[in-house]
């Protein structure tokens, strides 16, 4: 009887362990992007997630990766000079190229060289 008892509650606590660890990791994401002023590439900014303790700054390149979950509803983004908050939907995907001013290079190169066809 001892040992019934103690055979349930060992899978109680097991079923409830998994339970708990798939909820854990359920519902992230992993949001990357690059983060553009006046159509380069900008280090330096700090990008936050609501509902996340991670924040990230921008390396020499612009690129961020910053951690989220399902229900992370904006997106930061701090410059020097001002914030930038967007609205986070699952429907932008987990790539988000910010721009803060004009058209970054490479898509001013691409336009520019096909109006010249």
């Amino acid at each position: 009887m001892k040992t019934v008892l103690t055979l349930r509650l060992l899978l109680l606590a097991s079923l409830l362990t998994m339970a708990l660890t798939f909820q854990a990791h359920a519902g992230k994401r992993l949001i990357r992007g690059t983060v553009y002023q006046n159509g380069k590439a900008a280090s330096g900014v700090k990008v936050t997630v609501h509902k996340s303790s991670s924040a990230y700054y921008t390396s020499f390149d612009g690129k961020f990766e910053v951690r989220a979950t399902i229900r992370s509803k904006w997106i930061r983004f701090t410059f020097e000079d001002r914030e930038e908050t967007l609205p986070l939907t699952l429907e932008m995907g987990d790539t988000i190229d910010y721009n803060k001013g004009s058209a970054p290079e490479t898509t001013k190169k691409k336009r520019d060289s096909k109006e010249h066809e």
